[in-house]
């Protein structure tokens, strides 16, 4: 926004705040903010007649501002499925750490053959023993993919008291830094000089590549992150449905119960 700062420093050196009651107070910054949108609105104008008149390159560039501004938002949002108790952002809110609920809550729902098993042989703190390291090595499987799958994770770890959230650092978005610069040109808050130096020819051209990677990578990154959460969810409910599975159960039971039926025949 390119503001008549001569105006606005008129009003304030009338000192109009000075002296005022608090409804005289209301009044005047109601004055006050009139006066900065009606100069806001000027130079919006201003810019977007400037704009026009630089053709097609400038097109170009408009049509990607608000498609770029809207995946930033998605990308940055601290509600999404990704921004977990273990999150973590750089000064723009880029997120460098993110965060996944990995809790699994009442374990598998054994059928009674098992379940009379372990508690004839008292296999009940063993088995649960034994579960607990099975998820841990699914986990520890299951994040050594990820690393190998998505070139933007640098590292993993486990976090919460029981180690319920999956953590992982990734790197920035390597076109950020130069996507903020030309949005806030072409929105109107980086000034006279940085808009001048922007909307050559050529800096145009410059921009339109800067704004067409960004989507491209943000998209690519927004995708990745929401594929990397549903994948966490598909794997809990496998997870838990193969431990309560025969296989699962009979693996746990042989060697630690002798001469006893398989489950097929304990049914």
């Amino acid at each position: 926004m390119i503001v008549d700062f001569a105006k606005i420093m008129q009003l304030l050196e009338k000192d109009i705040f000075k002296g005022a009651d608090e409804k005289e107070i209301t009044k005047r910054r109601a004055e006050y903010d009139k006066v900065l949108a009606q100069e806001k609105e000027r130079a919006d104008k201003e810019r977007e007649a400037r704009f026009r008149a630089m053709g097609p390159r400038m097109e170009k560039v408009q049509r990607l501002v608000p498609v770029i501004k809207e995946l930033w938002d998605a990308y940055i949002d601290d509600q999404a499925d990704w921004r977990g108790n273990y999150d973590k952002v750089d000064y723009y809110d880029q997120p460098t750490q993110i965060s996944f609920n990995i809790k699994m809550y009442g374990g598998p729902k054994l059928p009674d053959w098992a379940q009379k098993k372990l508690d004839a042989h008292d296999l009940e703190e063993t088995f649960w023993d034994s579960y607990m390291q099975y998820l841990q090595d699914q986990l520890d499987g299951f994040a050594e993919g990820l690393t190998e799958d998505y070139d933007f994770i640098e590292k993993w770890f486990q976090e919460g008291q029981q180690g319920g959230w999956l953590v992982l650092q990734v790197s920035p978005i390597s076109s950020a830094d130069d996507m903020r610069t030309v949005i806030d040109v072409f929105t109107g808050e980086a000034g006279e000089a940085m808009e001048e130096e922007w909307t050559t020819p050529r800096s145009l051209q410059q921009a339109y590549e800067i704004l067409r990677d960004a989507r491209k990578e943000l998209s690519t990154r927004i995708n990745a992150y929401q594929e990397i959460a549903d994948k966490i969810e598909k794997g809990k409910k496998e997870v838990e449905k193969y431990a309560a599975s025969d296989e699962y159960l009979n693996d746990f039971f042989e060697g630690r119960i002798e001469d006893e039926p398989a489950a097929e025949e304990a049914k």
